[in-house]
């Protein structure tokens, strides 16, 4: 038996089934009833700030959405999202956020902080976006839009974009705040060329707070020097947005472990691994004899043990993220392997084996 449905007039909501098995049809009018209506728990949110990410800020509320049908009951695909749009600029361009569970959404202040980004709002400026309700009842059904609400806060910046000789701001990579380290940035960016200069900002739109470095070479709102990496290649970047503190190491990676031990590596030398231009990852294809209790590795950088990355610890991570002094990895048997490395994602850095 196969369900489809069509739209049965137009500039109307109404929808009709038809459901056909063999040869007999049997036909279902659906009539939407209103949409939704949406309300919220707060229209002010005040100043959001990161070490608050997990709290609770704001709820919306709405009754379940109701039809009229002429006909057998008919399973409808129902689906509820949240839009978030800068106010002023009527959904032009709107943040979807699922709501999961009928009647009720409930937004923390991390929830909201990315919506108000993803929104246009400028880190550190107060500011208001429109909030509806969109409601699609039917896949050839016309959308219901709720009422409008508003909700005005502060947003925080989580990223530090780099712009400058070698990005343009628009496209620039960034580093992150470390999860649960409130200004305490993390990256890995890669410099396609030597001497390259850059300064930061906390959005990459021309409206934003941009960082630079003073006199005394911390990084502070405003500061009118350049950062420079002189060299080619790949850098961890950390900063302290608190203190200022910058630090950045040219990093070139490898394997280091028992797995490797049979190829002239192991705990003590590393295996090199390649940087690809198209993939933007680590690589390293080639035979791990490592097997029993020898097949385990992990990944470090510069042949030292000051910057190595293994499993993450934490149970409710993914299985295949990597933390800084994490687990050793485990392979289930020796043979020719291609691992790979991606640092592109602060707090989300991870691993591939073919």
């Amino acid at each position: 038996m196969k369900n489809w449905l069509t739209q049965a007039v137009a500039g109307l909501a109404a929808v009709t089934m038809l459901a056909s098995c063999e040869k007999d049809e049997t036909r279902v009018t659906v009539q939407p009833g209103d949409s939704p209506a949406l309300a919220a728990s707060t229209a002010v949110a005040g100043v959001l700030t990161s070490a608050n990410a997990a709290k609770p800020i704001v709820k919306y509320t709405f009754p379940a959405f109701t039809s009229t049908t002429s006909g057998p009951a008919v399973a409808m695909p129902m689906q509820y999202e949240l839009q978030v749009a800068k106010t002023g600029t009527n959904f032009a361009a709107p943040t979807t956020i699922a709501v999961d569970t009928v009647g009720r959404k409930t937004l923390t202040i991390g929830d909201l902080n990315t919506a108000l980004i993803k929104a246009g709002l400028t880190p550190d400026v107060e500011g208001t976006v429109d909030v509806r309700l969109r409601t699609v009842y039917a896949a050839n059904s016309a959308s219901l839009y709720s009422n409008v609400t508003t909700i005005k806060a502060t947003p925080y910046s989580r990223e530090l974009y780099l712009f400058g000789s070698a990005f343009a701001l628009a496209s620039a990579p960034y580093i992150q705040e470390r999860d649960g380290l409130a200004q305490q940035y993390e990256g890995y960016v890669y410099f396609p060329q030597a001497g390259a200069t850059v300064k930061l900002s906390n959005t990459q739109t021309s409206s934003g707070t941009v960082f630079g470095t003073d006199a005394t070479n911390r990084v502070v709102s405003g500061g009118t020097n350049d950062i420079t990496f002189r060299q080619k290649g790949m850098y961890r970047v950390r900063l302290n947005l608190a203190t200022g503190a910058l630090d950045t190491v040219h990093t070139v990676w490898g394997l280091v472990g028992s797995a490797t031990t049979n190829s002239g590596a192991g705990w003590d030398a590393s295996k090199r691994m390649t940087y690809n231009d198209t993939t933007k990852m680590w690589t390293f294809t080639g035979n791990i004899p490592g097997a029993g209790s020898n097949n385990q590795f992990k990944f470090r950088a510069n042949d030292a043990w000051a910057i190595n990355l293994g499993l993450t610890k934490k149970a409710t991570d993914a299985a295949d993220l990597l933390e800084q002094d994490g687990d050793n990895i485990n392979l289930s048997s020796p043979g020719t392997y291609t691992v790979s490395l991606d640092l592109n994602t602060p707090n989300a850095y991870k691993y591939t084996i073919k």
